[in-house]
């Protein structure tokens, strides 16, 4: 993470809070590493108890949304384009976050793992679609909806 972070000029220092989809290690396991760096880090994770709601300016969440014991939430950012919305796993069903975001606008992005994911025609309206790790189904995306499709990798940078 620290190495990423650097290749993209990103100071750990200038980082206010770290938002977790869910608590499997491979979402989790740099971020001791940047509490050591900065301790006062503010961390949102999702709680049996969390509901939708606004974190900071712009950036709500989904709330917690539990699948087989797994409590994950997504990300929503408010643009003038849409929303943008990210995912973590997508464990709880991608079906079940886009329906939970469209309750609070017009969604013009979709980034993240797509787990399990395969009701594609969901996607139809989506101006920007990035298929991450977790996502079966890629290739399908890819070539029902070539100019919307994007592909997803470390350090990828997303201008909304």
């Amino acid at each position: 993470m620290l190495y990423n972070m650097k290749k993209l000029a990103i100071n750990p220092e200038d980082i206010d809070m770290v938002v977790l989809s869910h608590n499997h290690w491979d979402h989790v396991g740099s971020l001791d590493t940047l509490l050591n760096i900065k301790p006062e880090l503010k961390v949102f994770k999702p709680t049996w108890a969390s509901k939708s709601q606004k974190i900071f300016k712009n950036f709500m969440t989904t709330g917690a949304l539990d699948e087989w014991g797994i409590k994950e939430q997504a990300l929503i950012g408010i643009t003038n384009k849409g929303l943008v919305l990210i995912t973590g796993c997508s464990h709880p069903g991608l079906e079940n976050i886009l329906d939970i975001a469209r309750d609070y606008g017009k969604i013009y992005a979709v980034v993240g793992g797509f787990h399990g994911f395969n009701r594609f025609e969901m996607l139809k309206d989506i101006k920007l679609i990035v298929p991450c790790h977790c996502t079966q189904g890629k290739q399908e995306i890819a070539k029902l909806y070539p100019s919307n499709y994007s592909e997803c990798g470390v350090g990828k940078i997303i201008n909304i």
